[in-house]
């Protein structure tokens, strides 16, 4: 009798907890994405995006607009419009207009860095233009949007050239001494969102950009280690390769000679196979040739995105904290005098292999 007693009370309670928390989920509106402007005067415009969902598995994304001093006010005054508060504990994506980002963004991300309410895997992008026609689609498509665009940032970083990011990257770039952070830069024609190119900084402050592609694969080389990604080559012989299966494993060498410049040894070992080729017939030779053409090509892009990064004075690749790592007393206001004096040398190592290839 006790045990029924007991499992009914327990069932009353498990039964009553679910109900309360289908009341709490319907009393909020969850924010998935938030678009910043600039505003009038001193203040920014905020596109705040909440999706409702519906029985039929329809979703209906509502657009408001809000104007506030500090960003997260917007979503406090956002709430005075809506018929439910606000929360942005499950949101997937701050997007900033590229006129802010030539400002500072740490004025805009400090109070998102302080909640911690926040997830610190939150995207945070920088718009091609201005972030609100990213965001203020309402019902043109049946997605939530701030979902959308997280998973096509993840798609891009576990199967392209996207590097690594989030907010807690970001932050980590930003105080980490010897590096400065990138952010990717996100646009959309009228039916798909894209990652446009990746957005670099000097501490907050945006200072130039690179397309996606080719020149972010090569980034993406120098940066780090990643596995999955797949690029089309075009030999000099005017023929295209597929290249699929792209891996690239990176490692860094320091030597710092008494009394010298220092060097810092970029090694790049790159992997891929051969799915397609536009020429009429395939030997060892011509995997060969392909592979140390893609060698000259990726060390040229990479000296290339060097002279970049000097010419902005940013140092999205670490180099001044790997010497860091290797020289006692380092000190940041040093560093930058001489970084674009370090000999930085990048040696790449392209193995392709044949499998399946169709002329």
């Amino acid at each position: 009798m006790k045990r029924l007693a007991i499992l009914s009370i327990s069932t009353l309670l498990f039964l009553t907890s679910c109900f309360l928390q289908e009341e709490i989920v319907d009393d909020i509106s969850m924010v998935t994405v938030i678009g910043f402007d600039k505003g009038e005067g001193e203040k920014i415009l905020a596109t705040i995006n909440v999706p409702f969902h519906q029985s039929n598995i329809e979703v209906i994304n509502k657009t408001y607009q809000t104007e506030a001093v500090f960003t997260k006010d917007a979503t406090d005054i956002g709430t005075s419009k809506s018929d439910t508060p606000m929360v942005i504990a499950q949101n997937e994506v701050l997007i900033f207009s590229k006129e802010l980002a030539e400002e500072n963004l740490m004025d805009y991300l400090d109070s998102y860095q302080r909640d911690p309410s926040i997830s610190t895997r939150l995207f945070v992008a920088v718009a091609e233009d201005k972030s609100a026609p990213l965001i203020a689609r309402n019902n043109s498509i049946n997605q939530d949007i701030g979902v959308l665009i997280g998973k096509m940032f993840r798609n891009n970083i576990e199967r392209n050239f996207l590097p690594q990011t989030n907010l807690h990257l970001f932050l980590y770039d930003y105080y980490q001494p010897g590096r400065d952070p990138f952010l990717p830069i996100i646009s959309k024609d009228e039916e798909q969102y894209q990652v446009k190119g990746i957005s670099f900084f000097k501490g907050a402050t945006y200072k130039g950009e690179i397309e996606f592609g080719y020149e972010t694969m090569v980034f993406r080389q120098l940066r780090e280690s990643f596995s999955h990604g797949a690029y089309t080559f075009e030999t000099k012989d005017q023929e295209w390769a597929s290249i699929q299966n792209v891996s690239s494993k990176k490692s860094v060498d320091v030597v710092l000679p008494p009394g010298e410049k220092p060097t810092i040894k970029i090694n790049v070992k790159m992997n891929g196979f051969l799915r397609e080729y536009s020429g009429e017939k395939i030997e060892e030779k011509t995997i060969k040739e392909i592979s140390k053409q893609m060698e000259d090509s990726i060390k040229e892009k990479s000296t290339e995105l060097l002279g970049m990064f000097e010419e902005w004075g940013v140092d999205p690749l670490g180099l001044g904290n790997e010497i860091r790592k290797n020289k006692r007393g380092w000190k940041e206001k040093e560093w930058e005098p001489i970084y674009e004096k370090v000999n930085v040398d990048v040696n790449i190592n392209v193995t392709i292999k044949e499998t399946g290839v169709t002329s």
